[in-house]
């Protein structure tokens, strides 16, 4: 990969997974469940994709493109232009499976179309809307049946488990077709603000009585 446009790939990854970490650090209200006031499983592909164009144009300025022009038959939701290179950065959510099986076979293909016309590296960010995110959230009312019960929901990925690089099959009939490189990431979304997981154990009856003494 020629030095001048690896840097700039460089540079784009350190964006993105700069942009995916504020996210989680701030939780906006499209991360946000219903529970906690946000916009739960309502949430689309276009919040995620007005944000991070937002956040490129503000350190990229006129570099950050959205819904830039034809591009292999089709429009990539967001890009990075640079003097070097091009790098498209298309947008998705997701409601069932994270599974990186499951992303190659839905959504790999696009971007890949999209590298092709570019510069052989595109980016998928997607937004991941899973109902088993919100299930962290403690329902305050229904806490006390709740206790002693192990808990259903999953770890929280990290930042460093929501990246990976994929990249689809080359065409066995063109031996010398240079391979491409779809840059994956995961933005959690539907989820509890942290301090909405914690379940209380119940006060002593004797403090309770000292309570309202």
């Amino acid at each position: 990969y020629p030095l001048q446009q690896w840097h700039r790939l460089v540079e784009t990854i350190e964006a993105l997974t700069s942009f995916v970490l504020l996210v989680r650090d701030t939780m906006p209200d499209y991360t946000l469940c219903v529970e906690d006031k946000g916009k739960g499983q309502s949430a689309s592909e276009r919040d995620l994709q007005d944000h991070l164009f937002e956040a490129l144009r503000l350190k990229f300025n006129r570099s950050a493109s959205y819904e830039h022009a034809r591009l292999g038959g089709g429009r990539s939701d967001n890009g990075l232009r640079f003097a070097e290179c091009f790098f498209p950065i298309e947008v998705k959510h997701e409601f069932r499976s994270i599974e990186p099986s499951t992303i190659h076979e839905h959504y790999l293909t696009q971007p890949d179309i999209y590298a092709a016309a570019t510069d052989r590296v595109a980016f998928l960010i997607i937004l991941d809307l899973r109902d088993i995110n919100a299930t962290g959230h403690v329902d305050r009312a229904k806490e006390r049946k709740r206790r002693g019960k192990a808990a259903s929901h999953p770890s929280l990925y990290s930042l460093e488990d929501g990246f990976w690089v994929d990249t689809l099959t080359r065409d066995p009939q063109l031996p010398h077709m240079k391979p491409k490189a779809v840059v994956v990431g995961l933005v959690p979304g539907n989820r509890p603000r942290p301090s909405s997981t914690t379940t209380y154990s119940e006060r002593p009856a004797s403090a309770r009585r000292k309570r309202s003494s």
